[in-house]
């Protein structure tokens, strides 16, 4: 198992798995390059990091008839391997900057999300938009504008296919969380050196093969357990941290290629044990500071060695807003 991380002011990202691994979404792999670090800080700007990337073309392979005469509409392109690369901007703000106010969330859209589940997001702490290119300007002068902010931005890039985690905490810690259900009950727990991160799934359409579809979730990494001596004789380590993945709180983003993701805390964002406040709140020197995260993924294409230029896909339709 390889594991891979960087830190950017107190944020890990990390990714980890086995050299091999090929994601098959119908054509479109993300070749099995493992994980690679990428580019420092140093030298971005806000406006480098949503400057969206060329037109991306993506195959599969047909059959010599459909070479020969395409449909109309179809596209006749070289078969590629496919690599994603995250963008990932982190803004630091005093409390309720980003939570009591609606001057950020009126240049995104919220909607993109079922009614139903964005109210659960909000009650458990939680709020998640999608936003364009175009309302970045107004956003970075509101930042701007800010006496007490730190922002951190780094980009990875993962061709192992396994999710994009960001780990919020610098070091492990005894919590007790609470979730509010879309049924109207609430559970707790109590999670001894446990771990806060983000968890973000991902996928490439094959109608929308420029698009990327992001499934972003709350993690908790549970305290692992003492390694067990086996009736052999053996001690037995557990290969991946036990973990409560909160999939009740998934939400699901079609970003396309000038667009980003953004995941900051609702006006519920402090109220004491909820995932909001454990995520995207902190208490630094006896003040209390909030969290916004600002996602942008990109498609990077590799044209295969000596591949011939048979792929062939299928116009993709209109998406659905």
């Amino acid at each position: 198992m390889m594991q891979w991380a960087c830190q950017i002011d107190g944020t890990h990202f990390r990714a980890c798995g086995a050299a091999g691994l090929l994601l098959a979404l119908a054509g479109i792999c993300l070749a099995p390059a493992g994980c690679q670090p990428g580019q420092n800080t140093t030298g971005f700007t806000l406006k480098d990091l949503f400057k969206p990337p060329a037109p991306l073309a993506v195959s599969t392979a047909p059959s010599e008839e459909q070479a020969d005469t395409p449909a109309p509409g179809n596209r006749l392109l070289p078969a590629a391997a496919l690599h994603l690369s995250f963008d990932v901007l982190r803004a630091r703000v005093p409390r309720g900057t980003f939570s009591e106010s609606g001057k950020i969330w009126n240049h995104v859209d919220d909607q993109v999300i079922p009614a139903d589940l964005a109210a659960n997001l909000q009650r458990n702490g939680l709020r998640i938009a999608r936003g364009k290119v175009t309302a970045w300007p107004p956003i970075k002068a509101l930042l701007d504008a800010e006496n007490d902010i730190d922002v951190a931005q780094n980009a990875m890039a993962i061709g192992n296919g396994l999710p994009l985690t960001i780990e919020l905490d610098s070091k492990k810690q005894d919590q007790t969380v609470f979730l509010f259900r879309q049924d109207g009950t609430l559970g707790g727990a109590t999670l001894p050196a446990s771990m806060n991160l983000l968890r973000i799934e991902y996928a490439i359409p094959v109608t929308d093969p420029d698009s990327v579809l992001l499934s972003v979730m709350p993690e908790i990494r549970l305290q692992t357990p003492p390694p067990k001596l086996t009736t052999e004789g053996w001690v037995e380590r557990p290969m991946v941290p036990p973990s409560r993945i909160f999939r009740e709180l998934s939400a699901q983003v079609l970003i396309r290629p000038d667009e980003f993701l953004a995941v900051g805390p609702s006006a519920s964002a402090h109220r004491a044990h909820t995932i909001g406040s454990l995520m995207l709140g902190r208490e630094i020197e006896g003040r209390r500071y909030e969290y916004m995260f600002f996602i942008t993924p990109r498609i990077i294409r590799k044209e295969l060695p000596g591949a011939a230029n048979t792929g062939l896909i299928p116009a993709a339709p209109p998406a659905s807003r």
